[in-house]
């Protein structure tokens, strides 16, 4: 007989039916979605553009739809590559680490193990000052190129650049709600009062502002967006909004030569509503005559939130794209994708990193980057030196990884 407490935790997932919503602070306006892919107009030699958790398989049927204007115009222009990850239970803070370093959590500081003081085997902090090895931000930095890092896992404590630093959204967000002193949180800190200006607030998102991700006329409905599935979207939301608008906002402000930003929604979006796209990893047959009816009734409200989701950050991506020259370098990059619904042994739902799927990919266009390619089997390590490839950029150190040269012109 199964476990009665992953019922517990489903329902409060996918019912949470009593919840009710409060709002304490003014709605920031619903960004307006581009359909139209972007051309880069700005100046920005590199952009590199993080997309947490984005699955390919779902990125590419949009695309076939033609609902992904900008990920499909970069997929013609330049290189599509899949990648290993580092594991399902990797932290992501290490995962993104090794992608910009090049290098294994073992051998960058950041996620392997250490020696202490008293000659023991132990694991390295999970921070910047840990890192032995320099990241594609400092060999940009050392170069004289000013650099912007934006919400990148791995980066609180902040590190001073020649540019600007922000910690991930939750924890500038989280930080600076319990008023904590913003030098940990951004650097130069003479930044924050205007990035807390522009930062949102996931509590300032009413159900009526996240509709564009509801099928509002079937089902529930409006009213199938609630518990925890409202406060995720409304999270995610904010998180990627947050970065999206501090980078537009930054690159002219402190005159950026690059920037590096991570948007974390796709992966809280994912792991939240996946049982909404795709009912047939439920195991219908543990709930209740009455909860079944519920679900069967949020899911036609629902079942399309990934995807509508996916649809709105590749009009994110495109506002990016603008900031970039006519000869830069750009590239997106997925850590994972998301396999589904696990269960453990005793029938119970496995969550979090354990939906993740363990194949990533990135796209890279550029000048030096080849044109409607597509590249398997890659490494996660392999992206930073191929980027550094690409950008001509020296990492300053040894990467583990290789440049793939077959998406490289030579």
């Amino acid at each position: 007989m199964r476990s009665d407490r992953w019922l517990v935790i489903l329902i409060l997932l996918v019912v949470a039916a009593s919840t009710t919503i409060f709002v304490t602070k003014a709605v920031r306006p619903v960004k307006t979605v581009s359909q139209t892919a972007q051309t880069p107009s700005g100046s920005l030699s590199l952009l590199v553009v993080g997309l947490e958790g984005l699955d390919l398989s779902i990125a590419e049927e949009l695309i076939a739809d033609g609902r992904l204007p900008n990920l499909e115009r970069l997929m013609s222009e330049g290189v599509t590559a899949s990648f290993s990850t580092l594991g399902k239970h990797v932290d992501k803070k290490i995962a993104w680490t090794s992608l910009v370093t090049g290098v294994s959590p073992e051998n960058q500081g950041l996620g392997g193990t250490r020696m202490s003081p008293r000659g023991e085997v132990v694991q390295a902090p999970l921070i910047p000052k840990s890192r032995t090895v320099g990241t594609l931000w400092t060999a940009l930095s050392d170069a004289g190129t000013r650099v912007g890092v934006f919400g990148w896992w791995g980066t609180w404590p902040v590190e001073e650049i020649d540019g600007a630093m922000l910690a991930p959204y939750e924890t500038y967000y989280l930080e600076k709600s319990h008023s904590a002193s913003p030098e940990r949180l951004i650097y130069p800190v003479g930044l924050d009062e205007l990035a807390w200006t522009i930062t949102s607030r996931p509590e300032s998102y009413r159900r009526a502002d996240l509709s564009m991700f509801v099928n509002t006329e079937e089902g529930l409905g409006l009213e199938a967006l609630i518990g925890m599935g409202y406060n995720d979207l409304a999270r995610a939301y904010a998180a990627d909004i947050s970065m999206h608008d501090l980078a537009m906002a930054m690159a002219p402000e402190l005159d950026l030569e690059a920037e590096l930003v991570l948007l974390p929604g796709a992966c809280i979006v994912g792991e939240t509503f996946w049982h909404m796209a795709y009912p047939k990893d439920l195991r219908w047959e543990d709930l209740s005559e009455a909860n079944v009816e519920q679900v069967e009734q949020q899911i036609p409200a629902l079942r399309d939130v990934i995807r509508r989701y996916y649809v709105m950050l590749d009009g994110l991506l495109g506002d990016l794209l603008g900031l970039a020259g006519a000869d830069a370098t750009v590239a997106v990059v997925s850590d994972h994708g998301i396999e589904g619904w696990v269960y453990g042994p005793h029938g119970n739902p496995l969550f979090g990193p354990n939906m993740h799927d363990e194949t990533g990919f990135w796209i890279m266009s550029g000048p030096r980057v080849r044109e409607g390619v597509r590249l398997h089997d890659l490494e996660l390590l392999d992206f930073a030196p191929t980027l550094a490839g690409a950008a001509g950029l020296d990492l300053g150190h040894e990467p583990e990884g290789r440049v793939r040269h077959d998406a490289l012109i030579d």
